[in-house]
């Protein structure tokens, strides 16, 4: 059936066949593929525009096909030129039809840069992984051409790029786009290193890292057109992306920006327009923004959401001078969070943070100036959290930071994180330098006494103590009530208490 499917594909240009045959070719030289590109005069001017992007910044602009190929590279040229040509199948839209082959295209110039980076960041050949995100999605095509109508009525007023299409094909067609995929890129020749990761979903195993990739390449490519994800989707993405590459959040978050900047570079060249792409950063806070709304609407009663949101200001949900969120929404938000990790058997881990002698600073300075640290070691807390962690003020100089997606040595690299971008630099009011430090108290939920809610609380706040007594400006959490007790200057502390509990 697969293949009868994948016989209804449109034709591709000429000028693209022969590049896909030239993209297997290891020993193909400049010459060559510059006489295949120049039979396409669109195409060998979309190269020239591409050479002369912002990408590679050259002083002197290329005049020629030869010059822009010797700046973008012979494997660079390849996939570019083969992307160029394959965008102009099918380019018309039928009337009446919501597939869009520009939209399908789009689409995938996104999947193209989203796997290429991924690719990069694995070590990979990232031209290959340009190629397989380009590709990506062809089985989807080969339904959409073979069974227009039936794959209309289907597709309803679903985004043609909602993950949950996918399920939806494999119920109506009774086979998936990847095992079109496959079938697809093996006819053609492709080497296993881009058929593995279609092998690997198509037999079930999502969790190998070839599978991965198609799952965090789609997601990716969503971010980049602003196509909608709820907060937890997001949270989701950034998970698996940081466990598919192996990176922490901020060369996670470069890694991405990156790779939107070129994305946005070679939509240009196509003429591809979408509303103005955001940063990762950008979407996680939108995303914690939007879950915190979720999770203080499971509270209110259907009927009268209406009339809460209309009185959301009143509720006075936010922190009027930090703008965090106060001690009502962070009841709200641990609940939800502890029934979500017990639900997805996740640890949770509660921080109480306290700005240390800060009676002092209110005394000799004034409570304006203590308005004012208050304000700044809030900023400087809330840009060392990571992206799904909520940081909450909920009185006086007390914060509280939930992390639900945590190991225990994860959640100690962001306490120490926090008090060193407290402590570090002197807070500046008036020409005046004061230095300020935190204490840290933290519990893991399901630890020790640590089963509801309250007992949580308590516990971080017993460690609250423990640091500030055992001399300020440091964390004190229980690892574990017997074993793996932590050491260091940061919580020496805690050695202590624990040897007075043993």
């Amino acid at each position: 059936m697969s293949n009868i499917l994948l016989e209804n594909l449109p034709s591709p240009p000429e000028v693209a066949i022969k590049l896909l045959d030239q993209f297997a070719e290891a020993d193909v030289n400049l010459n060559e593929l510059e006489k295949t590109i120049s039979a396409g005069p669109t195409l060998a001017a979309r190269i020239v525009q591409f050479a002369n992007s912002a990408s590679f910044a050259r002083q002197r602009a290329a005049t020629s096909l030869k010059q822009a190929m010797m700046v973008i590279g012979i494997k660079g040229v390849k996939v570019l030129a083969l992307s160029f040509s394959l965008t102009e199948m099918g380019e018309s839209k039928q009337e009446g039809r919501r597939f869009c082959f520009n939209e399908y295209w789009r689409f995938s110039l996104a999947c193209a840069v989203s796997s290429k980076t991924l690719y990069r960041e694995m070590s990979k050949d990232e031209e290959t992984g340009f190629l397989f995100g380009l590709l990506m999605n062809i089985g989807q095509l080969a339904l959409a051409c073979s069974q227009p109508d039936q794959y209309e009525e289907m597709l309803g007023e679903t985004s043609m790029n909602d993950p949950s299409l996918i399920e939806k094909e494999i119920s109506t067609f009774g086979l998936s786009r990847y095992e079109l995929a496959q079938a697809a890129m093996e006819s053609l020749g492709f080497p296993p290193s881009i058929t593995a990761a279609f092998k690997e979903m198509n037999a079930g195993n999502r969790d190998r890292p070839e599978a991965k990739i198609i799952e965090v390449t789609h997601a990716m490519s969503c971010l980049f057109l602003n196509e909608d994800l709820d907060g937890n989707a997001v949270r989701d993405f950034s998970e698996k992306l940081a466990e598919l590459t192996q990176n922490g959040l901020e060369e996670n978050r470069q890694s991405y920006d990156t790779a939107l900047e070129e994305y946005k570079e070679i939509a240009s060249v196509l003429s591809y327009k979408s509303p103005s792409p955001k940063s990762l950063k950008e979407i996680e806070n939108e995303a914690k923004h939007s879950i915190i709304q979720m999770t203080m609407a499971l509270h209110l009663d259907k009927a009268q959401v209406e009339k809460e949101n209309d009185e959301l200001k009143d509720l006075a949900m936010l922190d009027e001078l930090t703008g965090l969120g106060n001690r009502r929404q962070y009841e709200q938000m641990i609940q939800s969070e502890i029934s979500r990790c017990n639900r997805l058997n996740r640890q949770l881990v509660l921080w109480i943070i306290d700005i240390d002698n800060f009676k002092s600073i209110n005394d000799t300075y004034g409570h304006a100036t203590g308005d004012a640290i208050l304000i700044e070691v809030a900023s400087r807390m809330g840009r060392s959290t990571r992206g799904y962690d909520f940081l909450f003020r909920i009185g006086g100089e007390e914060f509280v930071v939930i992390q639900s997606e945590s190991t225990v040595d994860t959640c100690e690299v962001v306490a120490e994180r926090l008090r060193s971008e407290v402590a570090n630099r002197p807070f500046v009011v008036d020409d005046l330098e004061i230095p300020i430090t935190i204490s840290l108290g933290g519990a893991i939920f399901g630890y020790g006494s640590a089963t509801t809610k309250e007992q949580l609380f308590e516990l971080a706040d017993k460690n609250l103590y423990a640091a500030k007594n055992g001399g300020r400006n440091q964390f004190v959490i229980d690892r574990d009530t017997e074993l793996n007790v932590p050491t260091g200057p940061t919580n020496q502390f805690f050695t202590a208490l624990h040897a007075e509990n043993s």
